[in-house]
């Protein structure tokens, strides 16, 4: 009745409803290949990232052991060193204990030298 009253047939109206579902249609299909064209060139980007990733994560563990090798040679040398300076004071010691030797007294307020350089000697790390 209200399509009579309104001068409108019952193919007109299913002609503006068809109208209006292509026109639906094709909205959604726009839509969807604009999402899907997102949705690709982010899922590039994620491949990107993580070639970039994978890259960066080589590398560190080279210049970790850089670092760790730099370490066991600083320690190495210094550990050298600790030897030369423990030979060296046992050579100053014995120095003192051969002068001591011919000296026949020294001053009972002062400790004797060969007793400070054994202190000294016995100070390793």
């Amino acid at each position: 009745m209200a399509l009579d009253a309104a001068g409108t047939s019952i193919e007109q109206l299913q002609k503006d409803a068809k109208t209006r579902q292509d026109a639906l249609d094709s909205h959604e299909a726009q839509r969807r290949q604009q999402v899907e064209a997102e949705g690709a060139r982010k899922a590039e980007g994620v491949v990107q990232i993580q070639a970039e990733m994978e890259s960066i994560k080589a590398h560190y563990p080279g210049r970790i052991r850089l670092n760790l090798d730099g370490v066991a040679r600083q320690k190495a040398t210094f550990a050298e060193w600790i030897s030369a300076k423990q030979q060296e004071c046992q050579g100053m010691a014995d120095a003192v204990e051969l002068c001591s030797r011919s000296h026949v007294s020294a001053p009972a307020s002062a400790p004797p030298l060969e007793a400070s350089l054994v202190k000294v000697s016995a100070k390793t790390v």
